[in-house]
């Protein structure tokens, strides 16, 4: 069985929250659902609305876990810095891929390319990144 690990941030506190594992079915303080198909998390009890942020099945360089929102510096395989991107989901691909803005033009590139990479922020912690 697939496990369904994510992280979530919080927009009123304004920081992420981690350990969101659907395999476990104590998230004490949560209430995890699906609304119109999409999955959601709430705080209990004021109803805050969380913004879910899924695994997207690797690590990076540092075994930290790589998730939607993160902002990734990759690697080629002889070692030296490729793009920064930011890590989406492709609905129509069901798949994960990083999207680089350079320029005026943004590049949508697959995970897999990339040898390894390095968590360097999140679009909510580091939007200056």
């Amino acid at each position: 069985m697939r496990n369904h690990i994510f992280k979530a941030w919080d927009p009123v506190d304004k920081k992420m929250i981690y350990g969101f594992d659907f395999l476990y079915e104590d998230m004490v303080g949560y209430v995890i659902g699906i609304e119109n198909g999409v999955l959601t998390i709430e705080k209990e009890g004021d109803g805050r609305k969380l913004i879910p942020l899924q695994y997207i099945g690797r690590g990076d360089i540092n075994g930290k876990e790589a998730c939607e929102g993160d902002i990734l510096q990759t690697f080629s395989n002889d070692g030296s810095k490729g793009r920064i991107g930011v890590v989406e989901y492709n609905e129509k691909g069901t798949s994960f891929f990083l999207k680089s803005k350079e320029g005026k033009k943004n590049y949508n590139f697959d995970l897999d390319c990339y040898h390894s990479f390095e968590i360097i922020g999140t679009v909510f912690e580091n939007p200056e990144l």
